[in-house]
């Protein structure tokens, strides 16, 4: 823009768009919508829907390299769900692996098939390995462990589970030094409260049964953290050391050799715990219900079971929390509600409801603009938030979304120079991959990244530009 015989940079604006309750200056895109589910196949007792791309994602999602990775509950063409992946900015989705199609076994009751059924979370990642778990399906109907690699080749079922003898339908995998260690709702044949299981390529053993009488450790383990080679977990149910489980849930280290908290009461603190996750010696986690408002709670622990707070009461407003373990960046934990994304402070100050969920239709198959009942929490890579939703959307076989937050580039005049800054991060968003463009014609559309390089001022990135030559346009560009 020409002021005088000199110029001063014009910013570009950010465009964003959103629905009703977002906070200002973010940018919420659907990367991705789940095409609709035809009917298509019958073993001979259920009819199976399936698709080209898979319906429900409910794991939390990954990162290689530009790609985001996860999987699907249904659908696929054999109708049991699949692996996919998209770039982070909603371009080339591709599916990686569809499960196939299942048969009913001798019993009548269990369908079986030769990789699994239905994965019900998100993917382990090594190097170009990718791990997970089907729940159903597999030689004996009770799940597998499975493997293949990040451009879908050489898929390999490393494990069918049987849970007379190892468990069944497993809901969870992670990797922890050279293992990888994950849970099942069922237990072997003496205990119905689940387990954790460890895998070393294609021998599983068990390392934990959850009882179902007199339990003292929790019922239905969540999915477990790692860190330094100890293991953190959680259970939905249980403890309390009655005949009936009493308890509403517990978290344990190790392999639930030690409890250390069992959630008593719905009232004060919370119950049903959700996935806890690991900054330095403090676990962070939700409970889905209880609490002050019936709603649930965030809360901390240490790791070695003192310490237990209370951080925060979900409000009726707030939705309750889903079951997937809080996102930890700094002193910052990101998560999701029913109704909304939200972010809190490690100390329990500032939360604030980052982005809410548009309405679902009140008939099938239950859609919305930007996708309903989110799954598996966040993934947080440089300035955007990264997620799936299980229902909703235009067909309502659920999507996979990015939330936004940009860096506001500030232009200052100073003398004879323009100053250009931005920050280095904000609430946890690291913007130190950004560029600064510039172009002297905005219908040209060509960019050029700007010179001089930034440096770091104040905390600031900082660019300084003589006032001289042709006017300028400026933008950040992301990663």
């Amino acid at each position: 823009m020409l002021v005088g015989d000199s110029w001063l940079p014009a910013l570009l604006v950010c465009f964003t768009f959103g629905f009703a309750g977002h906070v200002k200056g973010q940018t919420f895109k659907i990367l991705h919508t789940f095409s609709p589910l035809v009917p298509s196949y019958t073993n001979g007792f259920d009819i199976f829907t399936t698709n080209l791309d898979g319906s429900a994602p409910r794991g939390r999602l990954i990162l290689s390299g530009n790609n985001l990775i996860g999987t699907t509950y249904y659908g696929g063409s054999g109708g049991n769900g699949t692996i996919f992946k998209v770039n982070k900015d909603g371009t080339d989705f591709s599916v990686l692996y569809t499960f196939t199609a299942g048969k009913t076994n001798y019993t009548g009751a269990l369908i079986t098939n030769r990789d699994g059924i239905s994965p019900p979370a998100g993917l382990a990642i090594s190097g170009n390995t990718l791990y997970g778990v089907a729940s159903f399906g597999g030689s004996f109907g009770d799940g597998t462990v499975f493997s293949l690699n990040t451009d879908g080749s050489d898929f390999t079922t490393l494990h069918h589970f049987l849970f007379i003898n190892d468990g069944g339908v497993p809901t969870s995998i992670t990797l922890s030094g050279g293992g990888l260690y994950g849970t099942c709702a069922v237990g072997d044949l003496y205990g119905s409260g689940g387990s954790i299981f460890v895998a070393y390529g294609t021998s599983v053993g068990i390392l934990h049964v959850f009882s179902s009488i007199y339990n003292i450790d929790g019922i239905s383990p969540n999915g477990l953290v790692s860190s330094g080679g100890a293991l953190y977990g959680s259970a939905n149910g249980g403890g309390g050391a009655c005949h009936d489980p009493c308890g509403f849930g517990t978290v344990f280290s190790g392999t639930a050799t030690e409890v250390l908290k069992t959630f008593a009461s719905r009232d004060a603190e919370g119950a049903y715990p959700g996935e806890v996750n690991l900054s330095g010696n403090v676990l962070y986690g939700v409970t889905t219900a209880g609490g002050s408002y019936s709603n649930g709670t965030i809360f901390s622990i240490d790791v070695d079971g003192t310490g237990f707070t209370k951080l925060w009461d979900f409000h009726p407003g707030d939705g309750n929390p889903t079951s997937g373990r809080l996102t930890i960046s700094g002193n910052r934990l990101y998560g999701q509600t029913a109704r909304a994304l939200f972010k809190i402070n490690t100390d329990g100050t500032g939360f604030t409801n980052l982005y809410r969920f548009s309405a679902q239709s009140q008939t099938p198959p239950y859609t919305n603009i930007d996708g309903a009942q989110p799954q598996g929490g966040l993934l947080l890579d440089g300035a955007a938030l990264y997620g799936v939703m299980e229902g909703g959307g235009s067909f309502g076989g659920g999507t996979v979304f990015s939330l936004s937050f940009p860096p506001r580039l500030s232009i200052v005049s100073s003398v004879s120079n323009i100053v250009l800054s931005w920050p280095t991060n904000y609430d946890g968003f690291d913007y130190s991959g950004f560029n600064l463009r510039s172009t002297s014609d905005l219908a040209l559309g060509l960019w050029d990244t700007n010179l001089p390089a930034p440096v770091l001022v104040n905390g600031q990135y900082t660019v300084t530009n003589p006032v001289s030559g042709a006017q300028q346009f400026f933008r950040l560009s992301s990663p």
